[in-house]
């Protein structure tokens, strides 16, 4: 797998930042505003306190620098697109309300656990909600001969 791409369910390379990232945080947040400390440690027990220096977007760009241990790294990075769409769902309403995410406190990032619990989408949901933002057409699948 790629450093900068995800496979989605139909096999389709994404661009993690560019389309997953700044697509789904799309009228939410900037990844630059999201603090990955913050965000990960409602769906991430353990996490060290390193992280509170690192950006969702120094993350997607360098994951290991942010994360050295590799496989807690490649999980969060396989299921970041189904993180960022359960945090899009719960910080709407909240920046609305509380204003935006370099405000808020602990008990603000603490909140969107609630719907993380709640919400089993699956992933083929959240990959066509991607392509829809995007305003691209769903490749084609290739010709599969008889």
């Amino acid at each position: 797998m790629s450093w900068y791409t995800i496979t989605s369910p139909r096999t389709i390379p994404w661009s993690m930042e560019k389309d997953v990232v700044d697509v789904l945080l799309d009228g939410v947040t900037s990844p630059d505003h999201v603090n990955l400390y913050w965000f990960l440690r409602p769906v991430l027990a353990g996490l060290t306190v390193d992280l509170v220096c690192f950006t969702l977007r120094d993350f997607v760009r360098n994951p290991r620098h942010c994360i050295p241990e590799v496989n807690v790294c490649d999980a969060i990075w396989q299921y970041l697109p189904y993180l960022l769409w359960k945090f899009r769902l719960s910080a709407t309403p909240l920046v609305k309300h509380f204003g935006p995410t370099q405000t808020w406190k602990k008990w603000h990032w603490d909140s969107w656990k609630i719907y993380f619990d709640m919400d089993d989408m699956p992933l083929e949901a959240i990959d066509e909600e991607i392509w829809s933002r995007c305003r691209r057409p769903p490749p084609v699948p290739p010709y599969q001969p008889y």
